[in-house]
Parts: C-alpha cells; structure tokens; sequence
C-alpha cells in the first residue's frame, strides 16, 4: 500500500454516504464495512463494489486504495488485446507497421533462418509443440493403418443391380 491513500480517504473521495448507507447499497453488513474502515483496509472485493455502485471505475479504485500498481492500470494484457481483435485487424496492424519501416527481428529475417534458430535454441518449430520439420516421407506400405471399415459403395450398387458409375 506504499503511496496509496487511506482508504476512508478513497471512501470520501467516492461518496458522502453514510458507512450504513454505502454498506447496504453494496449489500454489506454495516459493521464489516465500519470495521475494515477503522483498521483503514477495506478488501479488494468491497473496494470494487463500492466503486462500481458509485460510479467510479473500479481498476482506478485499486490503484488509489494500493492493491494495483500504476504501471498495470495504464496497460491492457497485450495477449488479451491480441486475441479479441479480428484477423483483418491484426493483418492491417502488422501491414502498417511494415509500411512505417519498424523492423522488428520476425518481419525481416528470412523464415529459414528463424527456423534455424528457434531449432537451435530448442524452442519448438511447430505452433503444435511438435517437432515436424515440413518433410513429406513416402509412404510405408508395410506400416499398419487404420482401415475404413463401412461398407463399399461400389460393391453395394453393384449387389443392387445398379450401374456403379452414375
């Protein structure tokens, strides 16, 4: 809580209710909300409740009350970001930064070359985790496979007295 403000400050800054008001408008007992105020602590999930009843944003009540940090408050998960924007997005996004020259090591270096080196890193190749290297091997007929076991189409006009070829 280094640097935070007391949370009956925060409190105060949010709404001039009354402890018993704010407790019943968020659905508290009245005495849990009084006693987290005199030990100037209230929990993480009260200080949410009371920001959203009162209009405030919850992410900057956590930072205000100490139990987030400034630095993730200002930055969206990029991994979160990255997944919730369409492929056209993602496609214009990565087209615009070609255009505008930023290099970035994956956008210049030819894909063998990175191959190789996330090979020799022991960083998989694969999006799987595999480790498939893109060779086609022939097939081995001597291998056993699994054979589909429904009926022939073929043989079963051909008992039917149909022409096998339509």
């Amino acid at each position: 809580m280094l640097g935070a403000m007391k949370h009956s400050e925060w409190l105060s800054k949010v709404t001039d209710d009354s402890v018993r008001s704010i407790a019943r408008t968020v659905g508290l007992p009245p005495r849990t909300l009084a006693t987290q105020l005199e030990k100037e602590r209230i929990s993480p999930e009260n200080v949410i409740s009371i920001a959203i009843a009162y209009g405030a944003h919850p992410v900057r009540a956590l930072v205000d009350t100490g139990y987030l940090a400034e630095k993730y408050a200002r930055t969206v998960d990029p991994m979160t970001a990255l997944r919730s924007v369409t492929e056209d997005q993602l496609a214009y996004e990565v087209l615009r930064r070609m255009k505008l020259g930023v290099e970035t090591d994956n956008l210049t270096t030819p894909v063998d070359e990175l191959a190789q080196r996330r090979a020799m890193s022991g960083a998989p190749a694969t999006n799987d985790g595999g480790d498939d290297d893109g060779t086609v091997e022939e097939f081995d007929w001597d291998e056993p496979h699994a054979a589909d076991s429904s009926p022939s189409e073929t043989q079963a006009r051909l008992e039917r007295g149909e022409d096998p070829i339509d």
